[in-house]
């Protein structure tokens, strides 16, 4: 099966919603974690408003262009780390905006059960 692809600009503003589909707010930036994986995007960075969520990428069940559907609702407050790459904020002051529009690779993996994987998303 060929590899679907998300691109950044596609994936912000994404709703997201919780286990009941209520809509928990939208995805503000996605960020690297080097030291958990140099090339997956490892958290999502949800929010309305001013407050922030961390999403680890392991909590996600689903993603599509009509949201990012959870899998879990362990939720931690986002909180600045020297650790962590911003695509939006860290990405986008030494690239232009064009070049902003990366490929980032969606792939689900199927266990023997009926459920699929998280997604796994590499920035290319």
């Amino acid at each position: 099966m060929a590899e679907a692809f998300l691109y950044f600009t596609e994936l912000l503003n994404l709703p997201v919603y919780d286990l009941k589909h209520r809509r928990i707010g939208r995805v503000r930036d996605a960020a690297l974690v080097p030291l958990v994986h140099q090339s997956r995007v490892d958290r999502f960075l949800v929010g309305a408003g001013s407050s922030w969520l961390s999403v680890r990428y392991d909590q996600i069940s689903a993603i599509s262009l009509d949201g990012i559907q959870l899998s879990d609702e362990k939720l931690f407050p986002y909180h600045s780390d020297e650790y962590m790459l911003r695509m939006g904020r860290d990405c986008s002051t030494s690239r232009s905006s064009t070049s902003m529009a990366a490929r980032w690779s969606v792939s689900t993996m199927s266990h023997s059960t009926s459920s699929a994987a998280p997604a796994s998303i590499r920035f290319s």
